[in-house]
């Protein structure tokens, strides 16, 4: 919003990347690492190839924001319906 007047040609687009299965935990300072026991049931995991095709095509076709995870629009629309429903059900 900042550069919309001295600097119209700038674009940004907000990247949200879900869970990747990669290295990064064990390879970052102070990184967090993977659930014990994994991720609970119903959360998808992609693959590094997964996530940069989602790039990919925000590069080739711009827009304002996305999901590298397609279902994850999904539970980010549940949440902001009921915040207090969504936090009580995580723990299930």
């Amino acid at each position: 919003m900042e550069l919309r007047d001295t600097c119209p040609n700038v674009h940004v687009s907000v990247v949200m990347p879900g869970v990747v299965s990669s290295e990064f935990a064990r390879n970052a300072l102070y990184a967090t690492p993977p659930p014990p026991g994994g991720f609970r049931s119903g959360v998808t995991v992609q693959t590094p190839e997964q996530a940069a095709a989602a790039i990919t095509d925000l590069i080739d076709h711009p827009r304002a924001e996305v999901y590298t995870n397609p279902g994850q629009s999904e539970m980010v629309a549940r949440y902001y319906a009921d915040v207090a429903a969504f936090e009580e059900n995580m723990g299930r």
